[in-house]
């Protein structure tokens, strides 16, 4: 058995590239097509208000944002290369990360998700989250979860 289209969410963090070095030996490996996601949260909650007399402010901020995120992505791209691997990026705005990335995997047919976890316990995952543990909650798909 092996996997034909593996995707690899990243946050730029060493986490996420960790599990860019496990999803680049299993690519390897399977001779697997590769798509790096990066999804940027929009927050549902801002004011209409604050949009309308800011409109200028937000729009530099998500400029600024949306090009941290392509270097972030460019990054990891960059890796896959060092292993020989040409992998897809794809950059998705949403609220739930890890429904956008359930979806996204949908369209892309894939059949493997790598991604890092940061192993927050107690208080911090209580109030932070877990995208991993909600992505596992809610994928069909083998998930492979990497610690740094």
């Amino acid at each position: 058995m092996g996997y034909q289209h593996i995707m690899v969410p990243v946050d730029g963090s060493p986490t996420s590239l960790t599990a860019i070095q496990h999803a680049a030996k299993l690519a390897t490996t399977y001779q697997s097509t590769v798509t790096v996601i990066y999804v940027l949260t929009i927050d549902p909650f801002i004011n209409i208000e604050y949009i309308n007399s800011a409109h200028q402010v937000e729009n530099d901020a998500l400029k600024q944002t949306r090009e941290i995120i392509k270097t972030i992505v460019d990054e990891a791209k960059q890796k896959f290369l060092t292993f020989g691997i040409d992998a897809n990026t794809v950059i998705i705005e949403g609220q739930d990360v890890h429904k956008e990335i359930i979806k996204a995997s949908e369209e892309h047919a894939v059949d493997l998700i790598v991604i890092g976890s940061h192993g927050r316990t107690g208080i911090r995952k209580l109030v932070l989250g877990s995208v991993t543990q909600k992505l596992l909650g809610e994928t069909s798909l083998p998930v492979l979860v990497v610690h740094k």
